[in-house]
């Protein structure tokens, strides 16, 4: 399901030339419905029980579809997605107007999958990596790698899928006007179960390469495992005629003071929302001044919003690193 959520009360629609604006986006890991988890077993469409240790991919190309089929490349960002990890992405100063699909690739692409990874520096998502995700020259990059335990007898299984044949697009459709947002967040829900689907595990599983369930691994994840939920339209409205500050942001320390003067005493409604569309704090007050603190923040993505009887006076965004 795609929830839109649009914060837009009293904006101009004469925009129309493109205007810069922040795309922001983070996985959300999944196995159905539920939080994966190392320690928590499922099982797929064939029946066989599988609890998954580890699932790492890598993805790239990251390409902008927009405004009737434009294309934006994103340059030299490379994901090392860890299904135990925190995954997202915050880019800024992109033009669009229509936001009409994502696309990106799993794998590495060729030129570099084959290229020394001592040549990247520390902490780049293609440099070497414990334990490694990397064959060798002639064998590459591991595109993705998942192991664990399968079948009733708990047996052992791998796959470790290489190769230039399963560099494999993905296309993530958003179909969204975003003429007057300032920044657009999605949440991509990656469901895992779907991963294993039609792979049987019921015996363990031992496959290292390009073909059979490594091939079969590969075209799951490009197909049947990533959806689009929530999308946020980032907007502040233009009748807002206060100020505010909130700082510091981003924050490393989990903790994010707002201060604002609002025109009116009156009453007001303050929100913050994560990148579900969930309130994860809501706050009452009747003033015209805010001080307020937000503390212990978890990392990711959220907004702040603040509104009264005539709708919302601003939404901002704030990055918890």
């Amino acid at each position: 399901m795609k929830t839109v959520i649009f914060n837009l009360l009293f904006l101009s629609f004469s925009i129309a030339t493109f205007a810069q604006k922040d795309l922001n986006f983070a996985f959300q890991h999944l196995v159905g419905t539920d939080p994966f988890s190392s320690e928590v077993s499922f099982t797929n469409n064939l029946g066989d029980e599988i609890q998954a240790s580890v699932i790492k991919y890598y993805l790239s190309e990251f390409t902008l579809i927009h405004d009737g089929g434009q294309e934006t490349k994103i340059e030299d960002l490379f994901l090392l997605v860890d299904a135990e990890g925190n995954s997202q992405v915050n880019l800024s100063g992109l033009d669009f107007t229509e936001l009409e699909a994502l696309r990106f690739y799993i794998g590495v692409p060729e030129d570099l999958n084959h290229a020394d990874p001592a040549l990247q520096p520390a902490g780049h998502p293609l440099a070497y990596q414990t334990p490694s995700m990397h064959w060798g020259w002639a064998g590459g990059y591991k595109f993705l790698v998942t192991e664990g335990d399968s079948g009733t007898g708990s047996d052992n299984f791998q796959i470790h899928a290489t190769g230039d044949g399963n560099y494999t697009a993905v296309n993530i459709d958003l179909n969204l006007s975003a003429a007057n947002a300032s920044g657009v967040t999605f949440l991509i829900e990656a469901d895992y179960m779907q991963l294993y689907k039609d792979i049987s595990m019921e015996n363990g599983l031992f496959n290292h390469g390009e073909f059979a369930e490594s091939q079969d691994a590969i075209n799951n994840l490009a197909t049947n495992v990533f959806t689009v939920d929530s999308i946020i339209l980032d907007t502040k409205a233009q009748v807002f005629k206060g100020s505010y500050t909130l700082a510091p942001n981003p924050s490393t320390t989990g903790s994010i003071n707002l201060s604002a003067k609002l025109v009116d005493f009156d009453s007001y409604t303050m929100r913050l929302i994560n990148m579900l569309g969930q309130s994860v704090e809501t706050f009452s007050f009747d003033s015209d001044r805010i001080d307020y603190n937000f503390n212990a923040l978890k990392k990711g993505i959220f907004f702040v919003e603040v509104s009264n009887s005539t709708g919302v006076l601003f939404t901002e965004k704030i990055i918890i690193q």
